[in-house]
């Protein structure tokens, strides 16, 4: 543990206020419990150990200190993340907090490019004896340096928490080495698939969480059959928030059902509306053809030439449509 400050900014915070009373106490206890790199081991048993020694129930100090550090996540006070198979926790804007002046030497990574460090000793040689400290236990240690991988080579933490390994130089006459796609790789791949683009940040946080559930490739296609049902909201704001979606485990969730409700959407003029053509016949993909060479683009001739046939493709999509409910009621 460690002797912090606190601003008086604190206490008149809006994002303080609206954290309740016991949120509010496992935050400021974060700050002696954090190293003064702003990270400490992402262990629940270990904050309740260091910060609530004395409660006479453990079990529910646990659950209430779980519960703090949730709310603390989802509001953006905290990162929690996992490198190198070890799991962290960083108090977001934590130089904004504190201000150190004599800082030790880097303990823990944090989520931003920089060495990870040995763990220490009695990490390393008591870790799953740590996991079951009885409330009142500290934490004790060396700092260590840096850690290599099974092949010796030398691990760093890259950005959001990714593992890049350091290539060794090229010997003459050597093959060039296949890029190892990073964690912040596959993100963004699922990221660039989800169809609703909210709360980056917090999906990029669940994201780490899903995967020690599912593999990367089960998320990947989860995401992708979810693109492709063609019975999908076509208001974004209907479908739930990255982060949402992986809290929920959403993965697991069957098809949207159809529109039950689609044959009787028609506008004032009796004709089927858009929302009910896309439930029926799905998204629509169509791309009009290239223009005729003599229309300048711009032109008044090319914008009426435009407008003409996207009416005219409306038109036959609204009568397959149409053509569909007629067989769906046969």
């Amino acid at each position: 543990m460690r002797i912090r400050t606190i601003k008086p900014e604190f206490w008149t915070s809006e994002d303080v206020a609206s954290m309740d009373w016991e949120t509010r106490l496992v935050f400021l206890g974060l700050w002696s419990y954090v190293d003064d790199n702003g990270v400490g081991r992402d262990n629940e048993k270990l904050i309740v150990a260091d910060l609530f020694p004395l409660e006479d129930d453990p079990r529910e100090a646990l659950a209430r200190v779980s519960r703090g550090l949730q709310i603390l996540e989802s509001g953006g006070q905290i990162a929690r993340y996992e490198i190198g198979g070890r799991r962290f926790m960083f108090i977001r804007q934590w130089d904004r907090h504190q201000r150190i002046d004599r800082p030790g030497k880097i303990r823990y990574p944090r989520p931003d490019l920089q060495e990870v460090p040995d763990p220490p000793d009695d990490e390393v040689h008591s870790r799953e004896s740590r996991d079951e400290l009885a409330p009142g236990t500290g934490e004790q240690g060396n700092r260590g340096t840096t850690t290599r991988s099974s092949d010796d080579e030398p691990v760093r933490a890259g950005e959001q928490g990714v593992l890049l390994v350091a290539v060794p130089a090229q010997r003459s006459g050597a093959t060039e080495p296949k890029k190892r796609l990073t964690l912040d790789d596959h993100f963004e791949a699922w990221w660039k698939l989800y169809p609703r683009k909210q709360a980056k940040g917090a999906a990029r946080d669940s994201w780490d969480r899903a995967r020690k559930l599912i593999s990367i490739e089960e998320l990947l296609a989860a995401v992708q059959r979810l693109v492709d049902d063609p019975n999908l909201p076509r208001n974004r704001a209907k479908l739930p928030l990255p982060a949402t979606w992986l809290n929920q485990k959403r993965w697991d969730d069957d098809p949207y059902p159809a529109d039950q409700e689609a044959p009787g959407h028609r506008g004032a003029d009796g004709e089927l509306d858009e929302d009910t053509i896309v439930a029926v016949l799905g998204r629509d993909t169509w791309m009009p053809p290239t223009p005729p060479e003599d229309l300048q683009p711009g032109s008044a001739a090319f914008r009426q030439w435009n407008r003409d046939i996207w009416a005219e493709h409306h038109r036959d999509r609204r009568r397959q449509a149409e053509s569909a409910l007629a067989r769906r009621t046969a």
